[in-house]
C-alpha cells in the first residue's frame, strides 16, 4: 500500500510537526511526504473574507505565496508505482510556478467582486489580535496565522522545480481569479 501525506511547506521541519511526518514515513515505509505551498482552494476563503469585510488581514509575507493548484497536487498523488517506490520514505516540497504578491491577490480581489479591498499584512500576534475580535476560537487562530507565517518565510526557496518533475510538465497557475471573462 502506498500512501501520501499531504503538510504544509515551511522553513524549520524540526518541529513538532515535522517529528510526527518523521514518525508517520517510519511506519508506514512505502509513503511519501509533499510538503506544498497553500493550495489555491484556500484562495476563496480570503476572497470570501475580502468581500465581507473590504480588507484583506493577512500574515502572509508582502511578496506573497506561491499558490500550487490542487489539480496538480492530485496529479502527483497519482503516480506510477515505480516511482511510489523509487520516492517512498522521502519528503518533497511542491511549490506553484508563481509567486503572488499580496498586493496582486488584492488587485485581482478588487477587480473580481468590483470594490476597494484595504490590504493589512501584518505579524503573526497582529493578526491574532485584530481576528480574536471576531470570536474566532484562538487555537484555529493561532494554526492560521501560523501557517501563514511559516508557508510564506523568506527562508524558503520561492520556487521548486519538483512537481514539475513528479507531473511531467510545468506546474499548472493557481486560479486566481473567480471571474475569467
Amino acid at each position: 500500500t502506498e500512501t501520501i501525506l499531504l503538510s504544509n511547506r515551511r522553513h524549520n521541519v524540526e518541529d513538532e510537526l515535522g517529528s510526527l511526518e518523521s514518525e508517520l514515513l517510519k511506519i508506514y515505509q512505502n509513503s511519501i511526504l509533499y510538503r506544498t505551498s497553500p493550495l489555491d482552494i484556500n484562495i476563496e476563503l480570503y476572497r470570501g473574507w475580502a468581500g465581507a469585510t473590504g480588507k484583506l488581514i493577512t500574515a502572509f509575507s508582502p511578496e506573497g505565496v506561491n499558490w500550487i493548484n490542487t489539480i496538480d497536487v492530485i496529479k502527483a498523488c497519482l503516480i506510477p508505482k515505480k516511482d511510489v517506490r523509487s520516492r517512498a520514505g522521502k519528503a518533497y516540497d511542491l511549490t506553484g510556478p508563481e509567486l503572488v504578491s499580496m498586493s496582486r491577490l488584492k488587485d485581482i480581489f478588487e477587480k473580481d467582486l468590483d470594490m476597494k479591498i484595504e490590504l493589512y499584512c501584518k505579524s503573526k500576534e497582529e493578526v491574532i489580535t485584530i481576528l480574536s475580535q471576531n470570536n474566532m476560537p484562538l487555537d484555529v487562530l493561532e494554526w492560521l496565522v501560523g501557517f501563514q507565517e511559516y508557508s510564506s518565510s523568506k527562508h524558503l526557496q520561492p520556487f521548486t522545480k519538483t512537481l514539475e518533475q513528479i507531473i511531467g510538465h510545468p506546474p499548472t497557475s493557481a486560479q486566481l481569479f473567480k471571474n475569467t471573462n
